[in-house]
């Protein structure tokens, strides 16, 4: 009989934690990128200078979409319903789609 081996790929290791709860960088990323305005999204872990873990999101917009406070706060509002733990406190952007131009 041959051995059997298991082989466990996930991004297990991507799990941090914010006051004391589990935050999945996929779901946040999930609901940032139900956003119209936002194309691909990252979630890292960021620590704050009083030495906690709070949430960081990096953003690539769509075509024709740009950065401002107001879209901010629309993304952060729609995390806040997966848990108020879980909303990033800073949206940092990568860049914008360029729509297929250059």
């Amino acid at each position: 009989m041959g051995r059997h081996f298991f082989w466990f790929t996930s991004r297990n290791n991507d799990l941090f934690k914010v006051k004391g709860l589990w935050v999945s960088p996929i779901e946040v990323e999930a609901q940032i990128t139900d956003h119209p305005a936002v194309l691909e999204a990252a979630i890292i872990p960021k620590t704050s200078q009083d030495g906690l873990t709070e949430v960081k999101a990096f953003a690539v917009l769509n075509y024709g979409y740009e950065a401002s406070e107001e879209r901010t706060r629309t993304i952060q509002q729609r995390v806040s319903v997966i848990g108020g733990y879980k909303v990033p406190k800073t949206i940092g952007q990568l860049g914008s789609h360029s729509g297929g131009e250059g």
